[in-house]
């Protein structure tokens, strides 16, 4: 694991090859503008998206999009039903 200045030398616990809903952490990149420690993650649906260790560890970013257009097709076919 790798301590950073941002998170105050605390070890980050979002590691390569760790499974965040639909996510798959592949790699570490440069870190965001306010030293915001990110990570390329791709998706069960093929596509690939950077997203923030808070975001995953939060659950806040779970998939690329997908999942919330799998669910709003899951909602409407109950309601049709």
């Amino acid at each position: 694991m790798i301590a950073t200045k941002a998170n105050k030398g605390r070890p980050l616990s979002v590691r390569v090859g760790d499974r965040y809903g639909m996510l798959v952490v592949a790699a570490r990149v440069q870190d965001g503008p306010r030293r915001q420690v990110r990570f390329l993650c791709h998706c069960d649906c093929g596509r690939e998206i950077e997203v923030l260790a808070a975001s995953l560890r939060t659950g806040k970013t779970r998939s690329w999009g997908c999942l919330r257009r799998a669910r709003m097709r899951a909602a409407a076919r109950a309601a049709a039903a």
